[in-house]
């Protein structure tokens, strides 16, 4: 039977860490946040990206955005690309100002549709 903390696992030497993703903890997701023109640029730098892969889009207008904290940043979005109509990109953004890049996108959304798992494009 173990004896540590609920929601808590063994670090060693009888200390315990607490089991969560906190914003900005490498690896751990931010909680949804309502877009910004900054994210909204960024989606703007990889529109030509999802336009390949989805064809011309009458509107291109981000909703909302979480990220996650890796080697760099991901981007996972909420895009309006006409009425009811949405798709969830994720979006790198690598260290060192490098131009970020598509990393993967799921189509045929809604406006009830929450961010989670988006496919990764090859």
């Amino acid at each position: 039977m173990s004896h540590q903390p609920e929601g808590q696992e063994a670090e060693g030497a009888g200390h315990y860490l607490e089991k969560r993703n906190a914003p900005g903890m490498v690896g751990g997701h931010s909680d949804l946040k309502e877009a910004t023109p900054e994210v909204q640029a960024l989606a703007d730098k990889v529109r030509s990206y999802v336009e390949k892969h989805v064809g011309p889009l009458k509107e291109y207008v981000v909703e909302q955005y979480k990220t996650q904290v890796v080697a760099g940043t991901n981007y996972s979005m909420k895009v309006r690309v006409d009425k009811d109509k949405y798709v969830h990109l994720k979006v790198f953004k690598p260290l060192g100002g490098q131009e970020p890049k598509l990393s993967g996108l799921d189509r045929d959304k809604s406006s009830g549709d929450q961010i989670g798992h988006i496919t990764t494009l090859e």
